[in-house]
């Protein structure tokens, strides 16, 4: 069966059985592994490369004719085609033209069409081959899809962690969250939280930091690379606490809030947030309550933040990190 299928496809499709093949191999192989985005890359590489192969493959095998049986032809005698008994063929026919580079038939002074090599098979190995190519095709197919698919599936599967997740991209919508859900009590530990807040608003996402000290001098912070950036405010003026809760309910700033205004402007919140539960609100993408204060919150809010789609971030020590469903380092 080996030797059939590489006389029927050659080097190329025979390649091309193995390169999908090692992609399937490496996506269940690896299903486990706690690296297996980067795997899954690879195999979504190989599963390309296995079904161009395969295609290409497959117009060679489409190219291939059907052998000609050979005919028996009875012997016809002379008169019965209207040649003169014992002239030569060639001699009845008169002087025929002769083309430079062209090789003229004796029998019938008709010069053959240029020969181009061209594969031929027998109509039972023509049939194996097609059906053979067929079940190429479809598994590179097959292979290249499950793939792509098991990327995507592994990328949605760690986009909604807080922290060693993959490259983040702005996706962050509801649909998503109900698909992937994500913890909205989050204890920091010692993790600083300025890079866990850049990587929120990769996510298309927003946040309120209260903070003693402003770590990003820049006035807005990068969602997409340099582009479609997030402009920031920090809490002054005006100094109606709604306006900036607005700002990140929609989406459309990040806030810091200053040590010296976090106590009351928490507690306001927390009556913002009762209003929107009254009203049965909630955001359309995670707004991130980032407590980053040696003093503990004024209130506890984590209630009202997992009914109105806001995720409690809090670095301090003075908190129980048994109290929140996630823990980091």
């Amino acid at each position: 069966m080996i030797a059939r299928l590489y006389d029927y496809f050659g080097v190329l499709g025979c390649a091309s059985i193995v390169v999908w093949a090692v992609a399937l191999l490496v996506l269940v192989g690896f299903v486990r592994h706690r690296k297996r985005g980067w795997y899954y890359v690879l195999a979504l590489e190989l599963a390309v490369i296995g079904w161009v192969l395969a295609v290409v493959n497959s117009e060679r095998v489409s190219s291939v004719r059907l052998a000609e049986e050979p005919l028996t032809v009875a012997p016809v005698a002379a008169d019965e085609v209207g040649l003169e008994a014992g002239v030569p063929a060639y001699r009845q026919q008169g002087k025929q033209q002769r083309t430079a580079g062209k090789t003229v038939s004796v029998e019938t002074g008709v010069a053959p069409p240029d020969a181009k090599a061209e594969r031929t098979f027998k109509e039972d190995q023509l049939l194996e081959a097609n059906r053979l190519d067929r079940w190429n095709l479809l598994l590179a197919r097959g292979t290249l899809w499950l793939a792509l698919l098991a990327l995507i599936t592994d990328y949605l599967a760690r986009f909604n962690r807080t922290i060693g997740g993959s490259y983040p991209l702005p996706l962050a919508a509801p649909w998503l969250d109900r698909l992937v859900p994500k913890p909205l009590t989050v204890w920091a530990g010692t993790t600083e939280l300025p890079p866990l807040l850049e990587t929120f608003v990769r996510r298309r996402e927003t946040f309120l930091y209260f903070t003693a000290a402003d770590p990003w001098p820049e006035p807005a912070l990068p969602r997409l690379g340099k582009y479609w950036p997030l402009p920031k405010l920090v809490y002054g003026v005006p100094a109606d606490a709604e306006f900036y809760f607005d700002a990140v309910w929609f989406n459309r700033y990040c806030v810091l809030v200053p040590a010296a205004n976090a106590a009351v402007v928490f507690r306001q919140l927390a009556a913002y947030l009762q209003w929107r539960k009254m009203t049965k609100a909630a955001a359309r993408q995670t707004v991130t309550v980032a407590w980053d204060l040696p003093e503990a919150p004024p209130v506890d809010l984590r209630e009202l933040f997992g009914e109105t789609n806001f995720r409690f971030l809090v670095r301090n020590p003075a908190m129980e990190r048994r109290e929140f469903a996630e823990t980091l380092p």
